[in-house]
């Protein structure tokens, strides 16, 4: 007993709860907690979407360990660690206009159909760094759940979504899409994790740091 006490205290045993706000990343979180399982088997791992868009207060409120979010927030007693840089893109049938584009501007999407997570449109990068600047909007906009379900759309061409740059280069060949460039410049983003500064010590919450900086 004294020595499982040990390991519970030094992070070598216990339970790691995560809270996701990326919601395109749970594939790519997938493939790190298969991962993290193997070099940990005295750790258990529990996923919960329910703090998808306030995950801040999960981690201070203890409701969560290791928060896995594009927006980190300076707080006080938290801590975020970037593990990789990507691009926001919008993703397209090989039939939609905009295939052959080799950037999309604000008013190229004026008449389309954009599918998004059920959020609000203000939390949004497409919205906030995009489209309300340039003071336009799309045609219509469709609250989607899943990213499976978006891509499935997009490749039918039935409008088109806002992806991670990386997920949509895993679909290309099969539905027949593209990633096309969000502006001349891009819109650059990175997927953070965020630990309570007490917890930093512990042996398995580095360990997943450390296996999450490594090539997707």
């Amino acid at each position: 007993m004294e020595l499982v006490l040990q390991e519970f205290s030094a992070g070598r045993r216990g339970i790691m709860r995560i809270g996701m706000e990326c919601h395109p990343c749970e594939k790519w979180l997938m493939g790190k907690i298969q991962q993290f399982l193997k070099a940990w088997p005295e750790v258990d791992v529990e996923i919960n979407n329910a703090f998808r868009f306030d995950g801040i207060a999960a981690l201070k409120n203890n409701d969560i360990d290791l928060l896995i979010t594009p927006d980190p927030i300076t707080t006080s007693g938290i801590h975020f660690t970037s593990v990789f840089d990507y691009h926001l893109s919008v993703v397209v049938s090989k039939l939609n206009p905009l295939y052959t584009k080799s950037y999309i501007q604000p008013h190229d999407l004026e008449d389309q159909t954009l599918f998004t997570v059920p959020v609000d449109h203000n939390r949004l990068d497409i919205y906030s760094q995009f489209l309300i600047p340039a003071n336009t909007q799309p045609k219509r906009r469709v609250p989607i759940e899943t990213t499976d379900m978006m891509l499935q759309l997009v490749s039918a061409n039935r409008g088109i979504a806002v992806l991670p740059d990386w997920l949509i280069a895993s679909h290309e060949d099969n539905l027949a899409i593209k990633a096309v460039r969000i502006g001349q410049q891009g819109l650059l983003k990175s997927v953070n994790i965020g630990v309570r500064d007490a917890d930093l010590a512990l042996d398995y919450v580095s360990g997943f740091i450390e296996s999450a900086q490594t090539v997707r």
